[in-house]
Formats: structure tokens, C-alpha cells, sequence
């Protein structure tokens, strides 16, 4: 798999888990997940993601667990995340992310782990975790 197309799992409306790791997924189109609004975990790890378009996530009201590990990210999209507010569990680990905007993780307050290990982080701004 190298691309998640336009509404890709829309039929799979009832779908609470997830796993499309390890393959070698560059792309996911922002309307991909648009109706999976049971999702409880998704593990994206092990893939070649470079960008995640900000509003992929927003159809997720129950997500608790999200491993976007081991892709090339560089940079997290201001509000990425912000709609994501049962989240626990976040790993970011091993991506190519350098800087840590101002609210990245804003709205996360149940966020319980976040993996930000083996990136190439030089700045973590103060307001990133309001």
C-alpha cells in the first residue's frame, strides 16, 4: 500500500482498530477516515508519511490511541491534533520532527503517553502543550 485514497475506509463505519503499519504509505488523503467515527486505535507506524493534512483526523471522536512512529515526518500542522481530545495515548517516535510549535498537543488533556523519541527536536516551544 502506498496511498490511502479519497474516503478509503468510509464504508467502515463501525471499524474501532486499525493497523496499516509496515507498509509503504507515502499519502493519506484528508477525507480518508471521514466516516470512522468509531475509531479507538490507529497505528500508522513503520510507513514512508512525510505530511499529514490537519483535518484527517476530525471524524475521530473516540480515538484513544494514534502511532503515527517510524515515518519521515518533519513537521506537525498546527492543529492537528486539537479535535483528538480522548486521546491517550500518542507516539510520534522516530520521524525526522525538529520543531514543537505552539499547540501542537492543545485539547489533549487526557493525553496520558506521548513518544517524541529518535526525532531531531532542537526546539520545543513554550505553548506547545497548552
Amino acid at each position: 500500500i502506498e496511498e490511502i485514497r479519497n474516503k478509503g475506509f468510509n464504508i467502515y463505519t463501525n471499524l474501532k482498530e486499525l493497523n496499516i503499519s509496515n507498509n509503504q504509505i507515502e499519502y493519506i488523503n484528508k477525507n480518508a477516515f471521514l466516516r470512522c467515527y468509531k475509531m479507538e486505535k490507529l497505528n500508522i507506524c513503520h510507513n514512508k508519511i512525510r505530511l499529514i493534512n490537519k483535518k484527517i483526523f476530525n471524524s475521530f471522536n473516540n480515538l484513544k490511541q494514534l502511532n503515527l512512529s517510524e515515518n519521515k515526518i518533519v513537521n506537525i500542522e498546527n492543529g492537528l491534533f486539537n479535535k483528538l481530545i480522548f486521546l491517550e495515548f500518542l507516539f510520534l517516535n522516530k520521524n525526522q520532527i525538529t520543531l514543537v510549535q505552539n499547540g501542537t498537543f492543545e485539547n489533549l488533556s487526557n493525553l496520558k503517553r506521548l513518544g517524541l523519541s529518535g526525532n531531531k527536536i532542537t526546539m520545543i516551544e513554550k505553548d506547545s502543550f497548552k
